[in-house]
């Protein structure tokens, strides 16, 4: 499963074609950046905060960045050095976000990164590619028996199976050009560091934890719901198919109705497939 699959999603559609998109489970999407304590975050108590170098600035000054530096070289806490210029200084005094650490707790001092979920403008989103992979993963569980996702070589490259589903071998061909779906931002919603334990489920190991331990990773969970547009463009689709330049259609892709039943189908078998596993592990 994909990383950003660790978070599940319902859909609800509306009449215009805008779409709520409600988190169901806590979601993180790696924006690719691994975090550095006392370089890029700070942990402060049950609290951390995202390093904001112009603040810093602001307050230490030119004097200040070379102590700044050696600080940093020695990988000391920044909050402490700032509050050597401003001994009130708190974590929203240099950080650009601050958020809770799980259940409260302080981050432990061994703990030296943090994965940071992707944002834009300063907001936390889920991208519209991942959407779009999460509704092409639905179809093609959809089909389980269709030839056209028969791997006959298991140390082939399989990334080119989704063309060979969705097209006749080429992007141009593709029937997922038609499928427009936009990012999903959560605006003034706050994230969470959270600690993530490894799991090891090779059939070969009696320990399910890993001993090589976990990791924390920046999260967000609300209530609310994020507006997406999610459109297929059926019309122009068929006009296209019919002068025999795409690839079959998938039932799925008809309309954005069957395209929600199909990812509502495939959002309870996950939950049940997670349900069965967990049980069968206690």
């Amino acid at each position: 499963m994909a990383r950003w699959a660790c978070a599940l999603f319902a859909i609800q559609k509306t009449v215009s074609m805008k779409c709520k998109l409600t988190p169901i489970t806590l979601c993180h999407v790696g924006s690719g950046n691994t975090l550095k304590r006392n370089v890029d975050f700070v942990a402060d108590g049950d609290k951390l905060g995202i390093v904001d170098v112009r603040k810093i600035f602001d307050i230490v000054g030119v004097d200040g960045i070379a102590g700044w530096c050696s600080a940093i070289d020695r990988r000391e806490n920044i909050l402490n050095y700032v509050r050597g210029y401003k001994p009130n200084a708190q974590l929203r005094d240099i950080c650009s976000t601050v958020m809770d650490v799980q259940d409260g707790n302080s981050m432990p001092e061994k703990v030296d990164e943090l994965r940071e979920h992707i944002r834009s403008l300063g907001v936390p989103y889920i991208p519209a590619t991942s959407l779009k992979g999460a509704l092409v993963t639905a179809i093609l569980a959809a089909n389980p028996y269709d030839h056209k996702l028969t791997i006959p070589n298991k140390i082939d490259k399989n990334n080119k199976i989704v063309d060979k589903f969705f097209s006749k071998g080429n992007p141009q061909t593709s029937v997922l050009r038609f499928l427009r779906v936009s990012d999903a931002y959560f605006t003034g919603v706050p994230t969470m560091a959270m600690y993530c334990n490894l799991l090891n489920i090779r059939k070969t190991s009696k320990e399910l934890s890993d001993s090589k331990g976990g990791q924390y990773v920046e999260v967000f969970y609300t209530d609310e719901s994020a507006i997406i547009d999610l459109d297929i463009k059926t019309e122009y689709m068929e006009t296209v198919s019919q002068k025999g330049s795409l690839g079959v259609i998938p039932k799925a892709m008809t309309s954005v109705r069957e395209l929600l039943k199909i990812v509502n189908a495939h959002t309870l078998k996950l939950l049940e497939a997670e349900k069965d596993f967990w049980s069968d592990s206690d």
